[in-house]
């Protein structure tokens, strides 16, 4: 009877861990830097961002991608969602193309995005402002940052 209870419950684990029930958190980003300037975002026609997010990445996992990337605030009428990679880029979004958000696996990256708006926005010295960063690996990351 011990026998059996004892091959029951080495089945149970085995199993639970087999189906990614009792998996250890082995495949983690962990934020290392983050950095927030002031300034103003890119406008989608002629505005220069001068605001940027520094972020710095340490990946232990299997390679991922940033999937998006949102930071809020009391000073800002709606969420900023759209990134670019350059100051004067004119469409957001564009740190998904060209490798300017993967992240590969056992190591770290580090990125400088530019903040996009259908209108340009300001992003004031002082003001905390919350982010989130979500990952294709299913991760996400938030916290706050105050604007230097």
């Amino acid at each position: 009877m011990i026998l059996l209870s004892g091959t029951l419950v080495l089945s149970l684990i085995v199993g639970a861990y087999t189906y990614g029930l009792m998996r250890p958190n082995v495949e983690r980003v962990f934020l290392t830097s983050a950095l927030l300037f002031a300034g103003v975002s890119t406008d989608n026609s002629s505005v220069r961002a001068t605001s940027d997010l520094v972020l710095g990445l340490r990946n232990s996992g299997l390679a991922t991608n940033i999937t998006s990337i949102a930071l809020s605030g009391a000073s800002l009428s709606s969420t900023i969602t759209e990134w670019a990679v350059t100051p004067t880029q004119q469409s957001g979004n564009s740190f998904r193309v060209s490798g300017n958000n993967k992240i590969p696996g056992g190591q770290s990256a580090y990125f400088t995005y530019y903040p996009v708006g259908s209108s340009s926005v300001t992003i004031p010295m002082g003001q905390t402002f919350q982010y989130e960063i979500d990952f294709s690996n299913g991760q996400s990351i938030s916290g706050s940052l105050l604007a230097q």
